[in-house]
């Protein structure tokens, strides 16, 4: 079974896969590398990684006044 699937995924890519799943019940979910993490929308929008132009991620626990 495990070579099934295996033949199965590999036929294609990551980006497609990701897409083919897009707007459907499923859990899947692309695994990005660190650079495309921390340009992704849900990243930029919660101020996940700081810096320029060395980007890293942020502290986990920030205080906001």
């Amino acid at each position: 079974m495990a070579r099934a699937f295996a033949d199965c995924f590999v036929r294609r890519d990551r980006d497609d896969w990701a897409q083919r799943a897009e707007g459907r019940d499923c859990c899947l979910s692309p695994v990005l590398d660190f650079m495309e993490a921390a340009r992704h929308p849900q990243s930029l929008a919660n101020d996940w990684h700081i810096g320029q132009p060395f980007v890293q991620p942020a502290p986990a626990i920030r205080f906001k006044t």
